[in-house]
């Protein structure tokens, strides 16, 4: 994606960087990769012999190669570094087609390698793992069984890659964001069968992807759907890439707009297989944001290639429709469709009569599921066709507590505006102002506070929306609470009180502490899982903030070693 084309529509105030401007930040991540070579990533090794060469190389990289350190010495002769300094290219452009060109020159395996990994890197639906991308490199057409996927080292994906990528975070991602700039912009002097020039056309290396989905599916084949949400959790922990693959295989279908007729034959026998087998698919397509718990569907119903259809983007393929999509809707594809955001598939189904406030096996309905992904064109079509907002059942309890936990805004909006129950209670979170205290949705907070919404009502695991949001620590959330009067010293929930709860937070929160101190928060009120506030930070070791309630007069309990053991610390 260009950037500056992405905001350029947008009412947003623009600031340009020049790269005169950057010299610094290019410095600092030049010295870095220098430090990090000298001390052997990857099998590299850099030799230098004194600080004041390394300052040298560092700002050589930094004027010709704007901050990509493309060069590593395996000899240990400054001279030769020297050189190799001399000879880097001038400016980001012309160091990717030198490292392109070395890329080039590889064996066949590794030059096959660099062109599959940066077509994932490129073109997938979301960044992916280093595990799912060394999974995704390694199947192959030929693969028959899960244990014919025989995967390569993060360290040779990366040597095949030149430096065009890093590992960080758990994935493999560009070195630079202009790395994916240059390998999307089209020029015309490039030989048809290069790297680039593949990479270039989207269309083939989305058939590309789709298929190797496709077939990591049928490697992985599970024979039924999981009984419960933590036997599906178990599941796709043992199967890395099946999260993605199993939601995104429909992705890539339709990016290659015309799918090739080897896609076609793949979805075919993909949609052939029995009931319960597609069923699986399902339950694993249906978790988009891999939320399992929340999520989860015992897809308990018959699943048929229809049901497949009304549920992924495949609906939006005319040639799929036609061939795979039954006279009578099947069972929950209302539901399904809402839940994919299908608002072409929606319409069909309420023209061919679907009940519209059905009920699924889950105790949901269609509304809720668009709720809760934050679909605002499906939810809206909804409404509009007369659906019940205030209807209760599912994990979040109502749609407004879904789109309130998910932080989706503008669905929240739309609620509002039809009057939904704001005050609703049930579901997980008790209600969709806790939910979203919780969550540390601040924007949402203040919607549903404007609303009306109770901001001391009780209920839930934490008691209210403060004890939540205290928990959380959600300093925000906890400062807008406490100003539309929510009741500082409200007893309740797993931690007994707002103090408590924020005394206990794994990170120990002095900001929120000090809030609710400042805020009249009682510092030995008594109730709650630890007992107190002090008992709280106590246990959980946060000395700073056993200070701060000690110096609010919080009464240590006597014999409690573990609370004298941090006085004695803090003291000292």
């Amino acid at each position: 994606m260009d950037i500056a084309k992405a905001f350029g529509g947008e009412n947003i105030p623009t600031i340009k960087i020049h790269t005169e401007n950057v010299t610094a930040d290019i410095e600092n991540f030049a010295r870095g990769r220098v430090e990090k070579l000298q001390a052997g990533e990857h099998g590299k090794m850099l030799y230098i012999t004194n600080d004041e060469f390394k300052e040298k190389i560092v700002r050589t990289l930094a004027t010709k190669a704007e901050g990509i350190l493309c060069q590593a010495s395996k000899t240990e002769k400054d001279s030769v570094v020297e050189a190799a300094l001399e000879a880097l290219p001038q400016g980001l452009p012309d160091t990717y087609v030198r490292i392109l060109e070395r890329i080039e020159t590889q064996g066949s395996y590794m030059r096959d390698l660099a062109l599959n990994c940066l077509a994932w890197i490129l073109y997938a639906r979301r960044p992916l793992s280093t595990r799912e991308l060394q999974l995704a490199l390694a199947i192959n057409p030929n693969c028959k069984v899960g244990q014919d996927l025989k995967t390569d080292l993060p360290h040779v994906i990366l040597e095949a890659c030149g430096n065009l990528l890093e590992e960080a975070n758990d994935s493999i991602r560009p070195i630079h964001y202009t790395v994916q700039e240059f390998l999307t912009t089209a020029v015309e002097w490039l030989p048809r069968k290069s790297i680039r020039a593949q990479l270039l056309d989207s269309k083939p290396v989305h058939s590309q992807l789709s298929l190797a989905c496709i077939v990591y599916i049928r490697l992985t084949a599970f024979q039924e759907p999981a009984l419960e949400w933590y036997d599906l959790h178990e599941r796709l922990e043992d199967n890395s890439l099946a999260s993605y693959a199993y939601q995104s295989f429909d992705y890539h279908i339709l990016s290659c707009e015309k799918p090739s007729l080897e896609v076609i034959k793949q979805l075919e026998t993909l949609l052939q297989q029995e009931s319960a087998r597609l069923a699986a698919i399902l339950q694993i397509k249906v978790l988009r944001d891999g939320r399992i718990r929340e999520r989860f569907n015992r897809v308990d119903f018959l699943v048929t290639p229809s049901t497949i259809v009304y549920s992924t983007g495949l609906y939006s393929i005319t040639a799929v429709r036609q061939r795979w999509l039954e006279q009578v809707p099947p069972t929950y594809a209302l539901h399904l469709a809402a839940s994919a955001g299908l608002t072409g598939a929606v319409n069909r189904l309420l023209g061919a009569g679907c009940d519209i406030n059905e009920r699924d096996s889950n105790d949901s309905t269609p509304l809720y599921y668009a709720c809760l992904n934050g679909d605002v064109d499906t939810a809206q079509m909804l409404i509009d066709m007369h659906a019940n907002i205030d209807a209760q059942g599912g994990y979040y309890g109502n749609a407004l507590q879904a789109a309130s936990y998910g932080d989706h805004k503008r669905v929240v909006k739309m609620l509002l505006e039809k009057n939904v129950n704001v005050n609703a209670q049930g579901g997980q979170y008790g209600s969709a102002l806790y939910a979203a205290s919780y969550m540390g949705r601040e924007q949402t907070v203040k919607m549903l506070l404007n609303q009306d919404a109770k901001v001391n009502a009780q209920g839930g695991y934490y008691g209210n929306a403060l004890q939540a949001a205290s928990y959380g620590g959600h300093e925000p959330v906890v400062k807008t609470l406490l100003n539309q009067g929510a009741e500082v010293n409200a007893q309740g929930g797993e931690y007994g009180n707002a103090l408590q709860a924020a005394s206990a937070w794994y990170r120990g929160n002095e900001q929120v502490v000090k809030m609710l101190l400042d805020a009249g928060a009682e510092v030995n009120a008594q109730g709650g899982y630890y007992s107190n506030a002090l008992q709280a930070a106590s246990y959980r070791g946060y000395e700073q903030v056993v200070k701060m309630l000690l110096d609010a007069g919080a009464h240590q309990p006597e014999g409690d070693e573990i609370v004298e053991d941090l006085k004695s610390s803090v003291l000292l």
